[in-house]
């Protein structure tokens, strides 16, 4: 499978289960936003069972992929999101833990996964 055939699997199944989401970055110092996207998303809750393998999330934490090239030539915007990133699911705000790349194909990033609460 080609990276651009991976890219298009995943906008595809995104545009037909994800939902729409704001991701915002926040100034530190002012928390004005820096910068922000809308994009499509795949959310769901973490399981009790995933739970008591991760400590340091809380029940209601969700796990969210969204695709890398949405955030690829956003302006304002480098790189993965970080800890403390906002991202609004449905009208409500969650705060972004962590975030990983998904699967590379080649050396082409497929998607981003994060943890939120």
């Amino acid at each position: 499978m080609s990276p651009e055939t991976a890219r298009d699997a995943l906008d595809r199944a995104l545009a037909q289960t994800g939902q729409t989401v704001t991701l915002k970055r926040l100034t530190p110092e002012t928390l004005a936003v820096e910068a922000s996207v809308q994009l499509r998303a795949h959310v769901r809750d973490f399981s009790a069972r995933e739970l008591e393998g991760m400590p340091s999330l809380q029940n209601g934490a969700s796990r969210v992929i969204i695709a890398a090239r949405d955030l690829e030539g956003v302006e304002d915007w480098s790189g993965l999101p970080v800890k403390g990133d906002v991202l609004t699911i449905a009208g409500r705000e969650r705060t972004v833990l962590y975030a990983w790349p998904g699967p590379y194909v080649g050396d082409t990033i497929v998607r981003i996964e994060m943890s939120v609460e």
